[in-house]
């Protein structure tokens, strides 16, 4: 008779498990896709459910952990327009200048939705309004969809309305044009 040793191993903890790094960033490693790899703290700040978010930093999660499309709390945070839970993640460390797999910011992402508290509270804590990547631009972003109170204030904030984009063309045509 021959004996077989498997080894293992039930967590029942997940969050205590080490961070598994990939290009130097934190990600989640319980799943395997796009979107099921996001963890309760994404989904609680999707969601804007701030004393759920607030009790998962409490016991642990990081901030900061990213999706395998290296999509933030924070990302998710701006783009359901929950200005609390956004402004928690960052009291918490949260990095401002993430940036996903599509370029995207949570700067981009509260453009999106048209949040003008949530663009403010990127830009108080030191958002870029001048991308690096030529695909997404908040600038562009909020110009597509016709946020204009997110337009007023990334130009106050020193966002350049002539930049012009790869893909996007000029933002002021897109201004002239208004949303489609």
């Amino acid at each position: 008779m021959v004996a077989v040793q498997t080894e293992v191993s039930l967590c029942t903890q997940p969050w205590q498990k080490p961070l598994y790094i990939y290009g130097g960033l934190a990600c989640n490693s319980l799943m395997a896709d796009f979107w099921s790899d996001r963890t309760p703290l994404h989904e609680a700040a999707y969601q804007g459910r701030l004393l759920h978010l607030r009790s998962l930093i409490a016991q642990g999660f990081h901030v900061d952990t990213l999706s395998l499309d290296r999509v933030s709390p924070l990302h998710e945070a701006c783009l359901g327009s929950h200005y609390a839970c956004a402004k928690l993640l960052l009291d918490s460390g949260a990095n401002v200048e993430a940036v996903s797999t599509d370029s995207a910011t949570p700067l981009f992402n509260s453009c999106s939705s048209g949040s003008a508290a949530c663009v403010r509270l990127m830009l108080q804590h030191g958002a870029s309004t001048h991308t690096p990547y030529q695909l997404v631009s908040p600038l562009h972003e909020a110009a597509k969809k016709g946020h204009r109170e997110c337009l007023e204030l990334l130009l106050s904030y020193g966002a350049h309305i002539d930049m012009e984009l790869q893909v996007g063309g000029d933002a002021t045509v897109l201004c002239l044009h208004g949303p489609d």
